[in-house]
């Protein structure tokens, strides 16, 4: 039997890789002899050379990925996942809780409520909306019993439930209260599941498996790094809350349905799902799940004990109710009835007004809750440095970019030149490569003035400078930076990065001499390798304005002193010179 050759043994990049690094560790030991051994002049930096290629060659695709990952979100791999470590997934879980319910459960769920009156809406099961392997024995729609709370029909659901209803009727709000007690019952109980709140809006943007989306939902919303997100969605009980199906535009719904059944048939996890009726029955696949409910329209009981709570002064809203049919209509779905007693509270009946249509009647309970955002909240409304109807103007124009986006919370952090107009567009594209030329070309200018000459280190930072201008002005996205952290790299590119990088710094360096050529080489490549340990996410959800763009700018002030100072000590202490202080601070700063 023929005997393979040990290298197919090994995959080929590796190979590679180890070969290169036993010609740089000969190198090393060269050095190491120079004096006592006679070597030709040059041997050792072609040692060098050569070793640097025969690494890097193989693996060129990877470093071409990292480079273009320093400027755009990384994209999930799947690798081989190690265990859960037990203590650092009660740490998590807590916090999770923790930020879930400040979130969703606080910051959500009861600000929506008026004065925080919950309103028990009627529920009935829909059994034509699910698609099931099984046999369903009753199709028929049966009212559930009102005295039912959602975590129960969840329950009985075997806890897979899909929650539909007319816009307005209270899905987002029936979702959370879910998630409130189901929030409850993880904290209470540590084998129960961990409940996570997701937007189907944002799936949309890349269609890739559902698996994939919750990690990365995971990571950018709950900041779990996207390893222990993926071991979580493999290894531990979850409850997912999904809201807004609907909001995924129709040509990539029935996708999106496809999705989710994928995973449910692949994951045992809970899950439960809102969508708008309408929206949802045309679809020609359903849902795999247990069982469907639909909200009802509230009842006149359920509107008047609303309007009869103390302190919302409602009463010329309970003496046009039964005059007025399109009032009634709106006031049967929750969201308006809550609008209602925010824009109607204290006027008379004459000032209500009598309406024909729906139309008009919306129009009239929006214009007056928008007066009472812009003008009853305002300290003193005249001191606005805007005129009310070009703030009403910009709002308008954001609603739209927002829902250009699959956005349904806005956040400042989150702008985009995209969402601009094309003259507004153009213009950043131009001032953000011209900045970038700027400060990226006279600090590498500077570098490589110091070490070779001012003529060819103002080319060569021009030209670098005007490369890393074009790459970073034609970028689609601005990225911030919130968060920053340590992470276990999944291959080598770190080592592929120091190889790399290192061979880079090492050119400008070797005009120095040897020892500059090492230690810039070892320097330039640490500093890049350096980012494959580091990884970037988002803060989900924001205590206060600009906290996004604060963190961002920390950390790019942390980041730049560190590096910068750690390089800066090294070669000024190698170089015992005030010009290796200045090229050290340069090097850590650019890595």
């Amino acid at each position: 039997m023929a005997i393979k050759p040990a290298i197919s043994n090994m995959s080929f990049r590796k190979a590679f890789l180890i070969l290169g690094l036993i010609v740089l560790v000969i190198a090393a030991v060269g050095y190491a002899l120079q004096g006592r051994v006679a070597l030709p002049n040059d041997a050792l930096e072609y040692l060098i050379i050569a070793g640097l290629i025969v690494a890097f060659i193989p693996n060129l695709k990877d470093s071409v990925e990292f480079i273009q990952g320093m400027f755009s979100p990384h994209e999930q791999k799947t690798i081989a996942l190690p265990p859960i470590d037990p203590d650092r997934y009660v740490q998590i879980r807590r916090a999770a809780l923790q930020n879930l319910r400040s979130s969703w459960v606080e910051g959500v769920l009861k600000k929506s409520l008026h004065q925080g009156i919950w309103l028990q809406l009627g529920l009935t099961s829909q059994p034509h909306a699910i698609s099931r392997r099984t046999l369903r024995t009753n199709k028929q729609e049966t009212p559930i019993a009102a005295d039912k709370s959602i975590e129960t029909v969840f329950n009985e659901a075997g806890r897979k439930l899909l929650i539909l209803g007319d816009p307005g009727s209270g899905k987002t709000m029936q979702l959370l209260q879910l998630a409130k007690a189901l929030i409850a019952t993880a904290k209470n109980d540590s084998a129960a599941p961990l409940p996570f709140v997701f937007n189907l809006s944002s799936w949309v943007q890349k269609q890739e498996p559902l698996a994939d989306w919750l990690v990365e939902e995971l990571h950018q919303q709950y900041q779990l790094s996207r390893q222990f997100a993926q071991q979580l969605i493999t290894t531990k009980p979850l409850t997912l809350l999904l809201d807004g199906l609907d909001e995924v535009a129709s040509e990539h719904r029935p996708a999106c349905v496809s999705a989710i059944n994928t995973f449910l048939t692949n994951h045992d996890t809970d899950l439960a799902v809102c969508s708008r009726l309408k929206e949802y029955d045309t679809l020609s696949n359903k849902l795999n799940l247990s069982r469907a409910i639909c909200i009802l329209p509230l009842t006149d009981d359920q509107i008047h004990h609303f309007l009869n709570h103390p302190g919302l002064e409602l009463q010329a809203v309970r003496a046009t109710l039964a005059k007025d049919p399109t009032l009634h209509k709106l006031a049967q779905t929750p969201l308006m009835l809550h609008i209602m007693a925010v824009a109607y509270a204290g006027l008379t009946p004459t000032e209500l007004g009598h309406l024909n249509t729906t139309e008009a009647r919306q129009r009239h309970i929006f214009g007056r809750y928008i007066d009472y955002v812009l003008y009853h909240r305002l300290v003193n409304p005249n001191t606005s440095n805007y005129p009310i109807e070009q703030a009403i103007h910009w709002v308008r124009q954001l609603a739209a970019s927002m829902l250009t986006n699959k956005q349904t919370i806005f956040y400042i952090e989150r702008l985009q030149p995209t969402w601009s107009s094309s003259i507004i567009k153009k213009w950043f594209t131009v001032v953000s490569s011209s900045l970038s030329a700027l400060l990226y070309g006279l600090p590498i200018g500077l570098l490589v003035g110091l070490q070779i000459g001012t003529l060819w280190g103002a080319l060569s930072g021009l030209m670098l400078g005007l490369c890393i201008g074009i790459i970073i002005g034609f970028r689609k996205e601005i990225l911030l930076v919130e968060v920053i952290r340590w992470k276990r790299p999944n291959n080598f590119n770190w080592l592929l990065n120091i190889l790399f990088f290192g061979s880079v710094w090492a050119f400008f360096f070797s005009h120095g001499g040897k020892p500059f050529m090492l230690l810039g080489a070892l320097l330039g490549g640490l500093s890049f390798g350096l980012l494959e340990w580091l990884e970037t996410t988002k803060v989900s959800h924001y205590e206060q304005p600009n906290l996004g763009i604060k963190l961002s700018r920390s950390n790019a002030v942390n980041m730049t002193l560190s590096f910068g100072l750690i390089g800066g000590l090294l070669i000024g202490l190698f170089a015992l010179s005030l010009e290796g202080v200045v090229i050290g601070v340069i090097v850590g700063a650019l890595g």
